[in-house]
Parts: structure tokens; C-alpha cells; sequence
């Protein structure tokens, strides 16, 4: 080993020199440097892996094989190697999306308990049915195979860093880096986690129950955490970036949202649910103003302001939300001029699904049409729910209808409209 060491120092040992050494992890040290140094050194490359094939470490020796058949394609005898080594010691697992006919694709974890699905339904009351549909509201937005940086991560071993660029750009990167940038930058390296210490965490889900039962789960990029006990959460600095959710289940009011919002360092997040919640009009402004929400929905909670009053005003919500395309709100406080306000606002999406429900007071039917023919998408769905007197709403749907069917010609383009209304039938709302 000595005189290996001597020759490679002085650069006369031959690469078939290194896989004399008796100590493996010296052999993997090299090899690493060698590749890394030089990768498309084919000749170093195969007498690598003829080194794997005297040692007991079958997953190595193919996925070695895997990554050599990737890098020159068109060496296709090495391809039958490896094809021979997996059929001996496989199957060979890889991550890549196209895998070879004889390696099988890794299985992601199953992150079922995270997955955020949005389901909504088409209302037939005449017929007593109800016809459920899958909304995929944010197909691309809830992918969970991507790799967690680790919440739990440690700065222990951390070494300085000389970057080839003057110390203010690496600065201006760091600080200005998006989510997807700064964790490439922290898998990089922990000198980057030190000096931008904000895990990404692509989903928070935060869900109270009544009884004695608390966990949190840490699923790749998620944290999902149960609990009747408001400390149970202690993670801190979390960057949310794609789905919080804060669900209540117990019958009285939760703050445990709001017992925890200081754990957050910054919410971009574009999917939004809230449910039995109590949360100052700040806090919901922390979580929802950042205008990247496209999916809302808030169910019974109570918003109040510095006074401790009740205040939850639809047309404030919806100045911080330009981008929203899913709106679900309970018992909104409206005025006369709410939707007069809401239509002259800059949506820069196409509104595909909007749902009131707890509605006390008269909306203005034109200054709503308005609303839907300038922001609607064809084939979306309007869900309105009232507790008002049955003739004003029989006149307000009129209204509506007109405004949507002058609008979109074509009857299979129109927004879906659905009006209930409250009353003594079994359900409490009938069909208007």
C-alpha cells in the first residue's frame, strides 16, 4: 500500500495498479476521483468494473454497469454484460424513466397518507344523486419523489468554501435562489445550508384531533403532523413552497396553525387548506399574500382583526390572490359593492372552479356576472350557497344565466352553475 501510495504521488502508477490495493475503501476513494477527474475514460471504467466482479457487492457491480450502458450507448457488447450480470444478481433497480427492458424502475415511497387531492362533485338534486369527480387541480404541483434535503439537517463537519466568483454573488445567489435552486445548492453542499438555513418542505399538513394521539411524519419533502397537543410540531425555519394544510377535526376552535405560524419561515405555497382554524388577518395575509396561491379553500374558521372582531371580507381575499383557479370559502363577509370591487381586479388565471357557501346577504347579480365573464374558464363551475329569502335568489340566477349564456354561445363552453338555497328539506339547502 506504502509503495502504491509513493508511485501514485509521483505519478507512475498505472490504473490497473489501483485495484491491487487490498483495502477497498481506498479503491472506491480513487475510483471516485479517477471518474470524477474524467468520465468518459471507458478503458478505466471497465477495469473498474472487472475490480466489482471479484468483490461480494452484486448492487454496485450493476448499478456501475447501469451508469457505464448510459454514458456510451453505443457499446453495445458491455449492454449484454449487463443484461447477463442482472438476469444473475437482479432484477437491476434504477431511477431512470427510461430504464432497459431487463432493469426494473425504483418504487418510490409511498407517500399515500400525503397526497393532496382536490375533490369536488356535480349536485343533482332533482335526482338525488351525486355524480363525484377527481378535480386534478395541480397535476404537476404534488410530486413527492423529489428528494428531501433533510429537516433534521446537521452543520457538523462544515468546511469554508472558495467558489471561483467574488464572495458578493455568491451572497446575491443564496439569498435570491428560488426553492428548487437553494435545495440543489444544500445537496451541493452544508457550507450553503449554513449561511441559508431554511429546509424546503414541499407540503406542511397540520391536522387536530380530539383524541390522545400525536405524530409527525416526515414523508420526502413533507411534514404531516396529527395532534391534540399544539407543541408536538418542532421543526423550525420551514420554506412551505408548494401545499400547507391546517384541518380540525375536533368541535371547538383550533390555534394550532397559529401556535406554529412562527415555525414558517416563508410560505409560498400554491395550494391553500384551512379548515376551523382562528387566525388574525396578518397571519392569513403571511400565508396567503405572497399572490402564488391558485388553489383556496377555507372552511369555518375565524378571522379576526386587532380588536378581537370577527372580520372575514371576500373582497380582501381576493385582492391577494391573482393567481387563483380553485376558490372555495365558507360564511365570506360581503357588502354592496363586493363583486363591484372583485371584477375590476387583475386575475392573471382563468377561474375554473369558485364555491361560496353560508351566504347571508344579497350579491349584486350584474356586478357577478361581470365577474364571470371576464375571468371564468369555459367548462368551470360556480357552487353558491344561500340564506336568503328563495325569490331573491330565483332573480339573481336569472340574472347570471343571462350573463352566461350572452357570453359563451356555445352551451358545452358555459360555467356550470349551481344554486342552493336553504330550507327545511332533509339536507337543509334545496336545489334552486
Amino acid at each position: 500500500m506504502a509503495s502504491l501510495n509513493q508511485n501514485m504521488k509521483n505519478g507512475e502508477a498505472s490504473d490497473s495498479d489501483i485495484f491491487q490495493a487490498e483495502n477497498d475503501e481506498y479503491v472506491q476513494l480513487i475510483v471516485s476521483k479517477k471518474l470524477g477527474e474524467d468520465l468518459s475514460n471507458k478503458k478505466f471504467w471497465k477495469l473498474y468494473i472487472n475490480y466489482l466482479k471479484s468483490k461480494d457487492n452484486e448492487a454496485l457491480l450493476l448499478q456501475t454497469y447501469s451508469n457505464y450502458c448510459r454514458l456510451f450507448l453505443s457499446d453495445i457488447e458491455m449492454k449484454k454484460e449487463y443484461q447477463k450480470a442482472s438476469e444473475e444478481f437482479g432484477p437491476s433497480k434504477v431511477a431512470w424513466e427510461n430504464h432497459f427492458v431487463f432493469e426494473k424502475k425504483k418504487e418510490v415511497l409511498n407517500a399515500e397518507v400525503l397526497v393532496y387531492e382536490k375533490e369536488t362533485y356535480d349536485r343533482y338534486c332533482m335526482k338525488g344523486a351525486f355524480d363525484y369527480k377527481k378535480l386534478n387541480c395541480m397535476k404537476d404541483a404534488f410530486d413527492l419523489k423529489k428528494p428531501f434535503p433533510g429537516i433534521y439537517f446537521s452543520t457538523v463537519g462544515i468546511l469554508p468554501q472558495e467558489f471561483p466568483f467574488h464572495q458578493n454573488l455568491m451572497h446575491y445567489i443564496w439569498e435570491n435562489a428560488s426553492p428548487y435552486v437553494l435545495q440543489k445548492l444544500y445537496c451541493t453542499c452544508k457550507f450553503f445550508f449554513e449561511k441559508h438555513p431554511y429546509p424546503i418542505c414541499y407540503k406542511l399538513a397540520f391536522e387536530e384531533t380530539d383524541w390522545k394521539y400525536s405524530s409527525q411524519k416526515i414523508v420526502e419533502q413533507s411534514v404531516q403532523v396529527t395532534s391534540s397537543n399544539h407543541n408536538i410540531f418542532d421543526l423550525e425555519n420551514l420554506w412551505v413552497t408548494d401545499v400547507l394544510q391546517a384541518i380540525n377535526e375536533s368541535p371547538d376552535e383550533s390555534i394550532l396553525l397559529t401556535e406554529n405560524i412562527s415555525k414558517i419561515y416563508r410560505c409560498d405555497a400554491k395550494c391553500i387548506n384551512i379548515r376551523g382554524q382562528v387566525l388574525t388577518w396578518d397571519e392569513l395575509k403571511f400565508l396567503i399574500g405572497h399572490g402564488n396561491v391558485e388553489d383556496l379553500l377555507l372552511v369555518d374558521n375565524f378571522l379576526i382583526n386587532e380588536d378581537n372582531v370577527f372580520e372575514f371580507s371576500l373582497a380582501e381575499i381576493a385582492k391577494i390572490v391573482p393567481k387563483i383557479k380553485f376558490f372555495d370559502v365558507t360564511s365570506p363577509i360581503l357588502s354592496s359593492n363586493t363583486f363591484s370591487t372583485i371584477a375590476k381586479l387583475p386575475f392573471k388565471n382563468k377561474i375554473q372552479s369558485f364555491k361560496l357557501s353560508g351566504i347571508v346577504e344579497e350579491l349584486e347579480p350584474h356586478a357577478f356576472g361581470e365577474f364571470v365573464t371576464k375571468n371564468f374558464a369555459s367548462g368551470s363551475k360556480i357552487e353558491l350557497t344561500f340564506d336568503i329569502e328563495r325569490d331573491r335568489v330565483l332573480y339573481f340566477k336569472q340574472i347570471i344565466a343571462t350573463a352566461v349564456e350572452n357570453h359563451w354561445k356555445i352551451k358545452e363552453d358555459r360555467p356550470k352553475l349551481y344554486i342552493f338555497q336553504r330550507d327545511g328539506a332533509q339536507f337543509g339547502y334545496s336545489y334552486v
